[in-house]
């Protein structure tokens, strides 16, 4: 009795009660979440564009600071000179410049304006420089990082097409943009209605408004378009950074250097910066030199940005389709 109770102990004791486990198979479940439509998934892009671009100071908060600082120095400037007249212009019949300027010292053919009125022409050229240091650090690199860094798996894994991703990135820069050369120009604009003397002058000088919004989209969708399709050239965002830089600074000096001495201002007009110049000088009925020889006409200047926007945003779309097809995800 004593031995069976031992061997039955024994026995108890080596051979351990098993665990027991469960496996749940948890099966399909239909997605009940929100649906969105495919047209709308650029947006998506778009707000993380923006988001990026606002996420620390140097990149895009740095500018828009300069941006915020030369509108109140013009605006400050235009308040102080609100009275003040001058003379600009030249004889259209001098036949170069040194004759121009000296029949402009006799007094011919002058065009006396409002100093005001100068800022509201001539402010785009400060914004332009804003505007392209911008692209430095929010434009030239931004697809050449995602494929560098494989963010087209994350896209492309999803139903997003190469037209919503690069549609999204081309609106986010547009926005940015926006906030350096289409809303100083506005509110300069609106400085200037807020300078009218009498009524029939703040009546004509409403058109300043429309122009205003014209040049400033234009210019920002130029420099957006242009910087985007620049960053698709490469795959290292550095170089298409250098790469853009070395375009715009030495090539656009080289092309306005070549159009002035050869006064073939179709060819400086290639230049972003000059083009939109031009652009505002023509658009508002404004002659500070030799407009047929110095400055391309608003055709010119207008296909030229049409051109860039063109191209940038083709070049974009080609790299993106291209190695979304693909399925390359970026390098190392």
């Amino acid at each position: 009795m004593t031995t069976t109770t031992s061997t039955t102990a024994e026995a108890g004791t080596a051979a351990p009660a098993r665990r027991k486990g469960a496996i749940h198979d948890l099966g399909y479940k239909r997605y009940v979440g929100s649906r969105r439509p495919q047209s709308t998934r650029w947006r998506v892009v778009m707000r993380h564009q923006i988001a990026h671009g606002w996420k620390t100071w140097w990149r895009y908060k740095m500018w828009v600071g300069f941006a915020v600082i030369a509108t109140i120095i013009v605006g400050a400037i235009m308040v102080a000179l609100r009275s003040d007249m001058t003379a600009v212009g030249m004889a259209r019949e001098a036949g170069d410049m040194p004759e121009a300027l000296e029949a402009l010292r006799a007094g011919a053919e002058a065009q006396m304006i409002r100093v005001v009125d100068t800022f509201v022409f001539g402010s785009i050229a400060w914004f332009c420089k804003i505007a392209f240091l911008t692209t430095l650090t929010v434009g030239a690199g931004i697809v050449a990082s995602d494929l560098r860094t494989g963010a087209f798996t994350f896209y492309f894994a999803r139903p997003v097409r190469p037209f919503d991703y690069v549609l999204g990135k081309l609106a986010g820069l547009f926005v940015l943009q926006a906030f350096i050369v289409l809303v100083p120009l506005v509110v300069i604009t609106l400085v200037r209605l807020g300078l009218s003397e009498k009524t029939d002058e703040l009546v004509a000088n409403l058109e300043y408004v429309p122009k205003a919004l014209l040049i400033g989209a234009v210019g920002a969708l130029a420099y957006a378009s242009a910087s985007l399709g620049v960053s698709a050239l490469i795959d290292n965002p550095r170089q298409t950074t250098a790469l853009w830089a070395a375009l715009y600074v030495i090539g656009g000096f080289i092309l306005i250097g070549i159009g002035i001495a050869a006064e073939m201002p179709g060819i400086a007009a290639i230049d972003i910066a000059f083009a939109l110049e031009s652009f505002s000088y023509a658009l508002y009925d404004f002659h500070p030199f030799d407009t047929d020889k110095v400055f391309p006409g608003m055709g010119v200047c207008l296909i030229s940005l049409l051109t860039w926007c063109v191209v940038g945003v083709s070049i974009a779309y080609w790299r993106v389709r291209a190695t979304g097809a693909a399925g390359i995800g970026g390098g190392s």
